[in-house]
């Protein structure tokens, strides 16, 4: 909020000044998103609401992008003959890089005049989509009680050990409820991790969450709204991280139909 009103003043007071006598020599540019570094997503559309003002006739308006150590490359050039302007401009980004990018906007004007402004991009991976409502029942319920976070299916304990990414372990055959306890056939590891941005997951953010966690083979004391930072292994080389988070336990009596519902992001 505080950012906003900054913004909104010094918009209130170019305009003020251009409406005086004394003209500005320089355009003056108005971005938004107006923040100078912006979290950014791999292969996502952005798109950048833009403003140019200028007591003088503008010639041309110029948008660059520049990775660190290496040369702009121009993605707009544009010749003009107004003084004010508005313009909405869509960018598509990279599918795979994530060093910061720098996007650069020029304005000119008939005096040869330049304003420019800049933004940087802070890549945080490709986003992750969400895969709701997925079910796992209890190991003693006679129902899938094992999960495959590779084809985000419920599988039978009787399945092979590769696909039981998750499995719901039972010390007791005869017990009847829910024993909120998963193990992994397939040797999955598990970081617990309720406090991860859950609604902006990505490849990056959930692996560095995951290196910064405590390892375990098996989690116990299930929760509703417990997330888990999950690495499947079997999927290597490629390191595959898997975003588990707990959305309904249904314990009823009996043995039946005990289940855990929960959301994947990967």
């Amino acid at each position: 909020m505080k950012s906003r009103l900054l913004y909104l003043f010094a918009f209130a007071a170019i305009m003020l000044f251009a409406c005086g006598d004394k003209k500005t020599e320089k355009p003056f540019i108005i971005i938004y998103p107006e923040e100078m570094i912006i979290q950014a997503y791999n292969n996502e559309k952005m798109v950048f609401n833009i403003k140019v003002l200028s007591d003088y006739t503008l010639t041309r308006f110029i948008i660059t992008k520049k990775y660190a150590g290496e040369q702009e490359i121009t993605l707009l050039d544009s010749a003009l003959y107004i003084k004010n302007f508005s313009y909405q401009w869509a960018f598509h980004t990279p599918a795979d890089n994530t060093e910061d990018l720098y996007i650069y906007f020029k304005a000119i004007n008939e005096n040869g005049y330049q304003t420019t402004m800049g933004r940087t991009l802070r890549f945080y991976g490709n986003k992750f989509q969400e895969y709701t409502g997925l079910k796992m029942y209890s190991a003693n319920s006679g129902n899938a009680a094992a999960f495959d976070l590779s084809n985000l299916v419920a599988v039978p304990l009787s399945a092979d050990s590769l696909q039981r990414d998750l499995q719901e372990y039972q010390a007791d055959t005869a017990y009847t409820h829910l024993s909120y306890k998963w193990v992994s056939p397939s040797k999955c590891q598990f970081v617990k991790f309720n406090d991860y941005d859950y609604g902006n997951a990505s490849n990056i953010t959930a692996r560095s969450a995951f290196e910064a966690g405590i390892k375990l083979t098996e989690i116990a004391n299930i929760q509703l709204n417990d997330i888990y930072i999950v690495k499947v292994p079997r999927l290597a080389p490629e390191e595959v991280y898997v975003v588990v988070k707990i959305t309904n336990l249904i314990d009823y009596d009996g043995k039946a139909n005990d289940f855990y519902e929960f959301s994947v992001k990967k």
